[in-house]
């Protein structure tokens, strides 16, 4: 039976920015496969259970929405912690965060990477990554799974 495990990974950015009021950014590749549904998804429905019992993947529960996301050392993993007082909604966050990506993207020779809805990001016609989105007081807690390899 499929164990789901809280995803950790950036709960002390998220500890840190929360008690220094700075944004803060991690960039990281996974070094193994792994699984991670969103806050409310539902793992039954979302996911083959059986194959990912059979190949002993993990998987992991991540505090903000969205989808599940099949995560390996293919991806790259930006998270961004901003501090946004106020009230300040789920789309105008991603917007920030989303924006900050893609100028970080241009500046190291990735140009015309696009916010396309909500929260995805293309180059062209091909979606480029993923993303997911916490907002809690004071804070919006950003991460985009980008498919690299």
């Amino acid at each position: 039976m499929t164990r789901i495990l809280p995803y950790e990974v950036e709960d002390d950015l998220v500890d840190e920015a929360r008690a220094t009021g700075r944004a803060l950014c991690r960039v990281y590749r996974p070094q193994e496969v792994a699984v991670v549904l969103g806050r409310g998804g539902d793992a039954a429905r979302e996911l083959h259970l059986e194959a990912i019992d059979a190949d002993d993947v993990p998987v992991y529960r991540r505090p903000g929405g969205g989808g599940a996301v099949v995560l390996d050392p293919g991806n790259v993993v930006v998270t961004l912690v901003l501090p946004m007082p106020g009230l300040g909604g789920i789309p105008v966050a991603f917007k920030a965060a989303s924006d900050l990506v893609i100028a970080a993207l241009a500046a190291c020779g990735v140009p015309g990477v696009v916010q396309r809805g909500v929260s995805d990001l293309a180059l062209g016609d091909r979606k480029l990554g993923g993303s997911c989105l916490r907002r809690e007081r004071g804070l919006a807690h950003y991460t985009t799974t980008l498919l690299v390899a």
